[in-house]
């Protein structure tokens, strides 16, 4: 019994520290983030040309620049599936008697809008092809705690996270690589 009488006393500290501490660090961390609305990600529209037999063209790159080869082209027009065309090995697709309007490109996880204009119609700044960049997805959280994190266990993975390194993908580096594709389209082919 006498046992028992220091064992309560010692309890009752340690769970007022565990308190204190567990306070102290959830004030070092800044406030959650607010919930938000979910939205579709929002793109730049892409304007492509069609050439003068009607036929759409385009080309799948991976982050590097590199053409993918032998990859399935969705094509959609809201939900319903337009057409689908398998990649060459510059990773160039086409589709043959297509038809203007606004339409989605995907091939596994990479998405593009696309609006496509006939010959006629399109503005000077369409695109003779359309260029659809394929990656790893990007995964957003709405904070360490939606990852079942406590506070403490939330300072240590930001600190790894911080320094394992992020993959960014420059929008303008897209667009590079767009005008030098389309570039290249508009040039003669050499023999």
């Amino acid at each position: 019994m006498k046992e028992l009488r220091f064992l309560k006393p010692a309890l009752f500290g340690l769970v007022c520290f565990g308190l204190v501490t567990s306070q102290a660090s959830a004030q070092l961390l800044p406030p959650p983030p607010k919930p938000v609305e979910a939205r579709a990600a929002t793109k730049k529209v892409a304007d492509i040309v069609l050439t003068s037999d009607g036929t759409l063209r385009g080309v799948l790159i991976n982050k590097q620049a590199g053409p993918l080869a032998g990859e399935q082209v969705v094509i959609r027009q809201g939900r319903r599936v337009v057409a689908e065309a398998t990649t060459d090995k510059l990773g160039e697709f086409q589709v043959e008697k297509f038809r203007g309007g606004t339409y989605q490109l995907t091939s596994g996880e990479a998405t593009r809008p696309i609006r496509v204009w006939t010959v006629d119609a399109a503005p000077k700044s369409a695109r003779e092809m359309a260029l659809l960049v394929s990656g790893e997805p990007v995964t957003r959280g709405q904070g360490l705690l939606a990852f079942g994190l406590t506070p403490a266990a939330g300072v240590n993975f930001a600190a790894a996270a911080g320094t394992a390194g992020l993959t960014v993908v420059n929008m303008n580096d897209i667009e590079v690589v767009d005008t030098k594709l389309n570039k290249m389209a508009r040039s003669p082919s050499s023999p």
